[in-house]
């Protein structure tokens, strides 16, 4: 069955930004040549820039130096290799630039070619806010069979920071130095196992029964119950899902801990949501095989806390290893039966790749905004695709 294709994005540059295909810009009938002088006064070398620059594009439209939609443009540095560049789009966005290096104290110059110039390299820069898709489509919840794909400059060094995210469901990201991963993210994921001094019933926390449930000690006075520890066979996860209850409003807080790395490390301590699900986030991907929960009470008579359930939030994971940072197509697809992702350089040879398992996995709806491209983890891209 034909996939439907659903997003093509180029970012708020619909009307300058046509679909181009990126091969090599060719100049010689282009009518304008303007030079472009960029200068470092600082005593440290800088790589990976975007430098802004001043030109009035709708002036340069007028005067017929650059057609209706700026597509007749190109840019090249002093050896003739073609550079990304962003044309302005209003009077308060500027003309943009990449830089990969200029040295300190230096200058270097590059070369815009208008009216008459062909395949450019017209990019978009989303800075460090990056972009943000609202979920307010239904197509957007791509499920098990899916394809997302962009093409840019991806800066493999800038650890945790995320080529696209949508909390609490997937996430691309850059996991270590060279290692650009895919996550599907928050699959509930049952303990194999409970125990916990002085509590009753604790197989009711982890039977798949959000009505039944394990107790704790009682306990007098201004302190803790005892811990009730859930295990596993380490699983990457993103996140603790648990629903608890309390004797009554005595009990005032939940504690949560997950252990990974050879530690217990807290990931909640707060109010319950007393007989729903809560979900928190570890804020990385992290091997975990254990999750720990306890009860504050607050007055002298005895208390206890109930656990209805406990849930691993796990994440099934793809990775490509290896990437230097460069321009690059990273594809991440899924196909009902795997998740696998790709990464191509600019001759479109494949620099890495890493498969996965679903195992009835699926990329969870929810009602969180998709958010691309941040922390100049792409100083430029030249397309964002999606479908399904």
């Amino acid at each position: 069955m034909m996939k439907r294709y659903l997003v093509l994005i180029l970012i708020g540059l619909v009307t300058l930004l046509s679909a181009i295909p990126l091969l090599a810009s060719v100049v010689s009938s282009a009518e304008y040549q303007t030079t472009v002088t960029i200068t470092n006064n600082s005593s440290t070398a800088i790589s990976n820039g975007i430098v802004p620059f001043n030109l009035s594009t709708s002036e340069m439209i007028d005067a017929g130096m650059l057609s209706a939609n700026a597509s007749d443009c190109a840019m090249k540095d002093t050896a003739g290799n073609d550079v990304a560049f962003m044309p302005s789009v209003n009077s308060t966005v500027p003309w943009l630039t990449f830089v990969p290096y200029i040295g300190a104290n230096s200058q270097l110059k590059q070369y815009l070619y208008s009216k008459g110039a062909t395949g450019g390299k017209l990019c978009y820069f989303p800075c460090t806010a990056g972009m943000t898709v609202t979920d307010n489509n239904s197509n957007l919840e791509i499920g098990d069979n899916f394809t997302i794909e962009m093409k840019g400059w991806v800066d493999t060094t800038l650890i945790g920071a995320n080529l696209t995210s949508k909390e609490g469901a997937f996430r691309t990201y850059i996991a270590s130095t060279g290692n650009i991963t895919s996550a599907i993210l928050s699959q509930q994921t049952s303990p194999t196992s409970a125990s916990g001094t002085g509590w009753a019933n604790t197989e009711n926390a982890w039977d798949d029964n959000v009505t039944s449930y394990a107790t704790s000690n009682n306990v007098s006075g201004v302190t803790y119950t005892t811990y009730l520890q859930f295990n596993h066979s380490a699983l990457y996860c993103n996140s603790v899902f648990f629903k608890v209850g309390r004797s009554d409003a005595s009990i005032t807080e939940v504690d949560v801990d997950a252990y990974y790395s050879g530690n217990w490390t807290n990931v909640y301590e707060g109010a319950g949501d007393w007989g729903n699900w809560q979900e928190t986030n570890l804020n990385t991907i992290e091997s975990v095989t254990a999750i720990r929960i306890r009860f504050y009470n607050t007055a002298d008579n005895a208390h206890y806390g109930k656990v209805y359930e406990v849930d691993f939030g796990q994440s099934v994971l793809a990775s490509a290893t290896g990437i230097s940072s460069r321009d690059m197509r990273v594809v991440t697809s899924a196909d009902s039966d795997n998740l696998t992702i790709a990464v191509y350089d600019a001759s479109d040879a494949l620099l890495g790749s890493g498969t996965v398992a679903l195992n009835g996995t699926t990329v969870t709806p929810n009602n969180n905004d998709w958010i691309f491209f941040q922390n100049n983890v792409m100083p430029y891209i030249e397309y964002l695709k999606i479908w399904r």
